[in-house]
């Protein structure tokens, strides 16, 4: 079986703008708003549970991107 290298010689250069990877990534800050608002009583109610009963310890457990988010959010 033989490598092939393929090739779009009719392709336009790449413009980040364009991909779908960053209007996601635009689309963050709206999303998150929006979740925030729809679980605000939930998060409400897990706060003030976490609060009257402190956790002696959280663990996180993650691997690649998710792994991230854990160190993220022991600050």
């Amino acid at each position: 079986m033989e490598a092939t290298v393929l090739t779009r010689p009719e392709a336009q250069p790449l413009v980040a703008e364009a991909t779908g990877m960053f209007q996601e990534a635009g689309e963050a800050a709206r999303v998150v708003a929006r979740q925030v608002a729809a679980n605000a009583r939930v998060a409400a109610a897990i706060g003030e549970r976490l609060r009257a009963s402190p956790p002696r310890a959280v663990v996180t457990c993650a691997r690649g991107s998710s792994d991230h988010a854990a160190t993220f959010a022991k600050y």
